[in-house]
């Protein structure tokens, strides 16, 4: 562990499916997250989004807001793609799997504007994908 971890503030989920169709099928993991330093110290405040999409186009989205030192970013973003897993019944093997050579990059970054659009597209997909059931 990189830190001492976030503490999480707040989350949701929204899933087309209660869960994964069947975890020997392909799916994919994807995140994005913001942020903000608080003043002028190591605290931020960071806004994740975690998606994993089914080999059917089932969605199942979270979204967290984590507050606490800033070292521990990392962590709290392949934590929130454990549980995301785990909540929709994925198996702790595949989970392991899966996140054991996931590297969480800066990459990911959106600023906020961009992000909340990146949400709001998200959404939208998965009323689509609920209007097909």
């Amino acid at each position: 562990m990189s830190g001492p971890p976030l503490k999480v503030r707040n989350y949701s989920d929204y899933f087309s499916k209660n869960k994964l169709n069947n975890e020997l099928e392909d799916f994919e993991l994807d995140y994005r997250f913001t942020g903000k330093r608080i003043g002028k110290s190591g605290e931020i405040e960071l806004f994740v989004i975690t998606s994993v999409v089914d080999a059917k186009d089932n969605m199942f989205v979270r979204t967290c807001e984590y507050s606490g030192n800033k070292s521990g970013w990392k962590d709290a973003i392949k934590e929130q793609l454990s549980n995301l897993l785990s909540k929709i019944q994925v198996s702790k093997g595949f989970i392991d799997s899966k996140l054991r050579y996931l590297e969480i990059t800066p990459e990911n970054y959106l600023e906020p504007e961009k992000f909340e659009t990146f949400l709001g597209g998200l959404k939208y997909k998965l009323e689509i994908k609920k209007g097909e059931s």
